[in-house]
């Protein structure tokens, strides 16, 4: 019964992985046929202030940079902020300090502030008789760089709206393969990811334990769900842990005393994404687990019980995820794992403290991960 029951648990957590698969594979016509109701997938754009170089009138700088939003605005794939919306959503005093910086850094702060995936930085100068005209395009997700260009304009200031047209084509053509595979994720972000995770653990029990450690590896498969916004996963994986006791005041004299269990497991996952820290994500998650343990306990005199057993657990947490680049995140969180030995079931405990243990068993930890996404 219990080999039926965790075989249906992976199973269940195996078609609900399949099915998100299917779901981003479908025909871009089913999908938008599913989605009718859904507002247009776009990439958000932050377009920056001008850069205003030396001899070029402010007014000027602020008209071109209209010209280069207008010309962004009529891209489907875009939503172009500007200022107004910073004004709008972040607080002034924050304005001020980001405004106030010069470094790249800043401006990926602000794009991440906004829930931008795009940031456009323009600069206007002039070179004799010249305008020297500059556009970049950031990625802010990886907080790297996506395309740039310079352009020489002559003809005075009324060659400035054709070249600012020619200049974002030209811009955009560049882009083009990342924009489409950025969108391609927004609209389903599904992906597999290989996660590690390594910290102390903690079990409640009738011996104490002086070293304690548990560590995982595992495989996600899920995504972003569009219109909650929430991230879905389905884990299965395998856990290690370890504790090692030792002590000299036991009723039989000097013990020592070690338990190894490998768990494989399956859990399901949510994730929260935070609009002021686009990288950062709360996460929750459950599931049940499967431990195979081998137990050892050794003794100047009495017995040395020794073997393996089987038991089942049910596992929780959560904790928070920070998304370092496209491919790879950082973890941490809490994990509480409340395993059923059954009553009477444990001799290493039983020998231990020369009577009845409870029977069930609660593991905390607290763990650091690294994921890599496919």
């Amino acid at each position: 019964m219990k080999r039926l029951a965790f075989g249906v648990m992976f199973g269940m957590g195996l078609i609900c992985a399949l099915a998100t698969i299917s779901h981003a594979q479908e025909a871009p016509a089913a999908t938008a046929t599913a989605m009718a109701g859904d507002p247009p997938v776009r990439l958000r754009l932050l377009a920056m202030p001008a850069v205003n170089q030396r001899r070029i009138d402010a007014d000027l700088a602020d008209s071109v940079l209209s010209l280069v939003v207008a010309e962004l605005s009529r891209r489907p794939q875009f939503e172009v902020l500007t200022m107004a919306d910073l004004n709008a959503i972040v607080a002034r005093e924050r304005l001020k300090d980001l405004m106030g910086c010069d470094e790249v850094s800043c401006s990926y702060e602000l794009g991440g502030a906004l829930g931008a995936e795009r940031l456009l930085v323009m600069k206007l100068g002039a070179i004799g008789d010249q305008y020297l005209f500059e556009l970049s395009l950031l990625d802010v997700e990886n907080s790297a760089p996506l395309a740039r260009l310079t352009k020489q304009v002559a003809g005075g200031e009324t060659a400035l709206p054709a070249a600012v047209q020619a200049s974002v084509a030209e811009l955009l053509n560049e882009t083009q393969a990342a924009d489409q595979a950025a969108l391609a994720r927004k609209r389903q972000p599904t992906f597999f990811t290989v996660e590690l995770q390594l910290g102390p653990a903690f079990r409640d029990g009738s011996e104490p334990y002086s070293r304690q450690f548990t560590g995982a590896i595992a495989i996600a498969l899920g995504g972003r769900h569009r219109p909650s916004g929430l991230y879905f996963h389905a884990l299965a994986g395998i856990e290690v842990s370890h504790f090692r006791g030792d002590t000299d005041t036991a009723p039989n004299g000097a013990q020592s005393y070690q338990r190894t269990a490998l768990t494989p497991f399956a859990e399901a996952r949510v994730q929260l994404p935070l609009t002021a820290f686009p990288h950062l994500r709360l996460m929750g998650h459950a599931g049940l687990g499967l431990n195979v343990e081998s137990y050892n306990l050794e003794q100047k005199q009495g017995l040395n019980p020794h073997g393996s057993r089987r038991f089942w657990e049910l596992r929780m947490g959560g904790g928070a995820w920070y998304r370092l680049t496209g491919d790879q995140s950082v973890f941490g969180g809490y994990h509480y794992r409340l395993q059923r030995m059954g009553d009477g079931a444990d001799p290493l405990s039983e020998t231990r403290v020369l009577g009845s243990t409870p029977a069930n068993v609660s593991v905390r930890a607290v763990t650091l991960g690294w994921a890599y996404h496919f």
